[in-house]
């Protein structure tokens, strides 16, 4: 389900779902402004901590860096 489909076409104090890098998930945030109709700073509802809108995360996939532990040292 989309975005727009839950919450509405988006406009500044209207909520929509972004991805919090504090809190490692998608959750509800408030938009706080827009650039060219888009969200582009909000605010997470959980954590209250203000970022720039990111949609979902990407899967991983081909040619994507994902993070990986460090190998183990060796004495």
């Amino acid at each position: 389900m989309s975005t727009t489909a839950i919450y509405g076409p988006p406009k500044v104090g209207g909520d929509t779902l972004s991805y919090c890098g504090k809190c490692k998930i998608e959750l509800a945030h408030v938009i706080a402004s827009m650039v060219d109709g888009k969200p582009s700073k909000v605010v997470c509802k959980t954590c209250k901590g203000q970022h720039k809108y990111r949609g979902a995360p990407l899967p991983p996939g081909p040619g994507r860096r994902t993070r990986t532990a460090a190998p183990p040292k060796v004495s």
